[in-house]
């Protein structure tokens, strides 16, 4: 038997955790069979706007569960009770959250994400391609007891003439080397990357935070 973390800080005993996978393209693929080899783990839908995907996919891996092409009435409809948003806590006690697609089937963001940075004085972005830009609280004026103040833009004044993309690692990394210095990209983070997402899953089976220093100190 396995615990199932309750909203109100409780439990549930189950046999496995009743899992709906959403999005069937290519990355998906992945997800289904790593969870297929999960005594823990149950998949009971499979969502996708294009019916056909998730069809595919069901037969591709043996699956005999339902298809959807809403996540609601995917939830309601297998009885799932696992839902999955992944949550970071710094040690300043910001909080950081990451959801998106580089290969998203509509709508994907770039490889290096979609970021948004919220504060109690604005709100930075970065779309991945573009030049970041922000949209602060305006200093001039009266703000007082408004529900939403009013802001003003601020674009970064990005002059980077530099190759982009993985030639641009690979430049960086050389002039790493040259200069004796750790390069920007340096495979050691990838340490606190895998901290990251075996803290996500040990947080998911205990239904509690876990510090990730355990895994990399």
């Amino acid at each position: 038997m396995y615990r199932y973390a309750r909203n109100d800080g409780g439990f549930i005993s189950i046999s496995a955790y009743r899992m709906v996978v959403v999005g069937c393209s290519n990355m998906a693929k992945m997800w289904v069979e790593q969870i297929k080899q999960r005594p823990d783990c149950d998949i009971v839908g499979l969502v996708d706007i294009k019916t056909e995907f998730a069809q595919t996919m069901a037969e591709r891996h043996g699956l005999t569960c339902s298809v959807y092409t809403d996540v609601e009435e995917a939830i309601t409809a297998a009885a799932a009770y696992l839902v999955l948003d992944i949550i970071f806590e710094m040690t300043d006690g910001s909080v950081f959250c990451y959801r998106g697609s580089w290969c998203a089937e509509g709508a994907p963001t770039s490889w290096e994400a979609d970021w948004r940075v919220t504060g109690e004085k604005g709100t930075a972005l970065w779309d991945g391609a573009h030049a970041p830009y922000a949209e602060v609280v305006a200093a001039d004026g009266d703000q007082a007891g408004k529900f939403l103040r009013e802001f003003t833009r601020v674009d970064a004044d990005v002059n980077w003439g530099g190759r982009s993309g993985h030639a641009g690692c690979m430049d960086e990394m050389f002039a790493a080397l040259a200069e004796g210095r750790r390069a920007e990209t340096d495979c050691r983070d990838n340490i606190r990357s895998m901290a990251m997402v075996l803290g996500a899953l040990e947080s998911a089976k205990l239904g509690q935070k876990v510090d990730l220093t355990t895994y990399y100190s």
